[in-house]
């Protein structure tokens, strides 16, 4: 279509003055008969029209010069001189754009074409590329006519062009993941270790994890450790004094596989290394049954204590224990031995104190209370007049005898010491002799002179003499 036919003749021809009338035709069938006159095709060339894809043409030229005899010449298209025996479709090229290859970013790509373009006789020809594809592959574009239209408006014929490179290979490639992991939770010996995810792009990537530990630092050459293969991990007794990393191996469509690591550390995990706890049995040396305060603290390798095994570090202003209380008796804090003997590890406010070594305790251990006995005053009322006994003590300390020697009053007789202070009193004072200062006073008159326990705080308790 819209190619030029030339009815040219031999070199030879004879005679070269003759006259020349041409005619040219189209048919269904091989051969130069039985053929459809062309209308206006009466020149020697012959553009084709848009109306005889798929004919045969053939043209014939009659010849006429005084003297000679009327010769009719004819002859019709081939492949070996017109490249087809029939009318063939115009071979149009289209220009592809040099992008052919994308990064998946969730959009539909396609490599596109230079449209419209300009057929024969002006005809604009107008085209359209399938295949557009999302996902990450390599795929074929395939370009098409979708329209061709005459230069007057009117539509043309699509069937009349064939398009010579109508595919065109591209690409979709995987996007790179984004994001990083992190372990949080403390380094130490029966604690969980978490993976936290920062920022993974895409956030619904398939994940698997395994944990490993090592001699060195890093996160590579170490063992995997069996069964660790969720995104927490509960540090086993035996990997103290290890290093520990994740591996975590994201996947998903359209996105290359990524192995995200992060190993323990300083800051975020307390400890490099996996760090033993032990258990500090806090011995409260007789305290009260109903106060015995906090009985156990965890000593973290080189690193403090805490209250629980997964619990904050105890500081020296912060997170105490529970002191102890024990009746007639100030809590002095925690020692290394008992009886206040060795180094102080928790004050009489419960907090932790500098002199705590981090590394004293290589295994379960125990700290011991260290108790002072209060000294309580001792006030005398109803002695006007009157003088003190030989022992006329003004303090007492808890658990120890006082001896209250009886006063004596010129012209009265002693009856003994009464006294209506400190509720429950008859619950903790005793009254008695040297050899057995132990039955309880309910706080009647007594002239008994050995008393123990009158007080058992630091106040003052006041006794009143009767006459």
């Amino acid at each position: 279509y819209g190619g030029t036919l030339i009815a040219q003749l031999s070199n030879d021809f004879a005679p070269a003055d003759a006259n020349k009338t041409y005619q040219w035709y189209y048919s269904d069938n091989d051969g130069t008969e039985g053929g459809t006159e062309i209308p206006g095709a009466t020149s020697a060339e012959y553009t084709i029209g848009d109306d005889l894809i798929g004919k045969h043409i053939y043209v014939i030229v009659t010849i006429s010069k005084d003297n000679y005899e009327t010769k009719e010449l004819k002859d019709d298209t081939d492949i070996a001189n017109n490249t087809s025996d029939v009318v063939a479709p115009k071979n149009i090229t289209v220009t592809w754009q040099e992008t052919t290859s994308w990064t998946y970013d969730g959009q539909p790509h396609v490599p596109t074409v230079t449209t419209p373009i300009t057929g024969i006789n002006g005809e604009t020809i107008t085209i359209e590329v399938s295949g557009e594809q999302t996902n990450a592959g390599s795929y074929t574009a395939t370009a098409s006519i979708s329209s061709v239209t005459k230069e007057g408006g009117e539509p043309g014929k699509i069937s009349n062009y064939i398009i010579t490179n109508p595919t065109q290979n591209f690409t979709i490639e995987k996007e790179n993941m984004t994001g990083s992991v992190t372990i949080t939770g403390q380094n130490i010996q029966g604690h969980t270790l978490t993976v936290q995810e920062n920022n993974i792009v895409p956030a619904d990537a398939n994940k698997t994890y395994q944990w490993y530990y090592s001699d060195n630092e890093g996160t590579t050459g170490g063992t995997a450790i069996q069964g660790a293969t969720s995104n927490q991990y509960t540090i086993a007794d035996e990997l103290v004094g290890k290093h520990i990393y994740v591996e975590v191996t994201a996947t998903h469509d359209n996105y290359q596989t990524k192995t995200f690591t992060d190993e323990t550390d300083v800051t975020e995990n307390m400890a490099a290394t996996v760090k033993g706890i032990y258990t500090i049995t806090l011995n409260n040396q007789g305290a009260d049954e109903q106060t015995p305060g906090t009985t156990q603290i965890y000593q973290i390798e080189s690193i403090g204590y805490s209250l629980q095994e997964q619990g904050e570090l105890m500081t020296t202003s912060e997170n105490p224990i529970i002191p102890p209380q024990k009746r007639g008796y100030t809590f002095k804090g925690y020692y290394t031995e008992a009886n206040g003997a060795g180094a102080q590890y928790i004050s009489e406010s419960g907090h932790i104190t500098g002199n705590a070594d981090n590394e004293h305790f290589q295994a379960a251990g125990t700290l011991y209370a260290n108790w002072m006995a209060n000294t309580y005053t001792i006030a005398y009322d109803g002695m006007e007049n009157a003088s003190n006994g030989t022992n006329h003590p003004t303090s007492g300390t808890y658990d120890v005898d006082v001896q209250i020697d009886n006063p004596s009053k010129t012209g009265y007789t002693f009856t003994g010491w009464t006294t209506s202070a400190q509720a429950g009193l008859q619950e903790r004072a005793k009254t008695g002799t040297t050899a057995n200062p132990s039955t309880a006073w309910d706080g009647t008159a007594t002239t008994n002179t050995f008393f123990k326990n009158l007080r058992t705080d630091t106040g003052t308790i006041t006794i009143t003499a009767n006459w």
